[in-house]
């Protein structure tokens, strides 16, 4: 058993009745296992499916995960 990955979203009222929603979220790692990871962009879509396509959308991440098993284009990714 996993623990699911955990999720926030905030919903802002912008100037000229725009509407910004960010969505936060913690991805697995890549040690864990394939359904976890599967269920958390299954989970995440769901979410991003739920915001109304006139809101601004934002997905933010802790982005400390490699994005590939290659290392070497984490510089590509992750602008230090």
């Amino acid at each position: 058993m996993y623990l699911l990955a955990t999720y926030m979203t905030l919903q802002l009222n912008l100037e000229g009745g725009h509407v910004a929603t960010l969505i936060s979220c913690y991805a697995p790692t890549l040690a864990a296992c394939q359904d976890e990871k599967d269920d958390f962009y299954e989970q995440l879509g769901e979410l991003i499916k739920a915001v109304p396509r006139r809101h601004k959308l934002f997905v933010t991440s802790d982005f400390n995960a490699r994005v590939r098993r290659d290392a070497s284009l984490r510089s590509i990714y992750i602008h230090t």
